[in-house]
């Protein structure tokens, strides 16, 4: 449980700092049109690497084949645990995995928990840091174009 628990703190943590930057980014876009040449490659981080940075999460909470089918699927109907989920929003990847973490907590925690051997772990620890990772190279580039 320990892992499920650190798993969602941290791409929760991650989604709530992806749609900060994501603000303020959009905020620096409509106020600094002199520096818009400068932030090119911050706008390319913002509007596709940010984004499809949770697209696997969302896979994996999103999917009817992984609900349903596939070696967990069994699994998920015999705990009981729903899904698909399906996000009640029409935001982007980040806002519809935040309204995905901050609804369905438990659901998540338990999807998370069948993940218990070390590899299928690896990679879901993998997909965080990737998601970490992308968030860092905004942020310098980012600040690069403020410097």
């Amino acid at each position: 449980m320990e892992f499920s628990v650190a798993l969602y703190s941290v791409l929760l943590e991650s989604a709530i700092t992806a749609r900060s930057y994501r603000q303020s980014f959009d905020v620096f876009w409509k106020s600094e049109q002199t520096q818009r040449m400068n932030a090119h490659h911050a706008y390319f981080i913002r509007h596709v690497s940010m984004l499809n940075a949770f697209d696997n999460f969302l896979f994996l909470f999103c999917s009817e084949s992984i609900w349903t089918g596939g070696g967990k699927g069994a699994w998920t109907n015999l705990k009981g645990v729903d899904g698909p989920l399906q996000p009640l929003c029409n935001g982007d990847q980040i806002d519809k995995i935040i309204s995905l973490l901050t609804a369905h907590k438990d659901f998540i925690m338990q999807l998370f928990t069948i993940h218990e051997k070390p590899l299928e772990r690896a990679h879901l620890e993998y997909e965080v840091a990737h998601i970490k990772h992308v968030l860092n190279l905004y942020l310098d580039s980012f600040n690069d174009i403020r410097v």
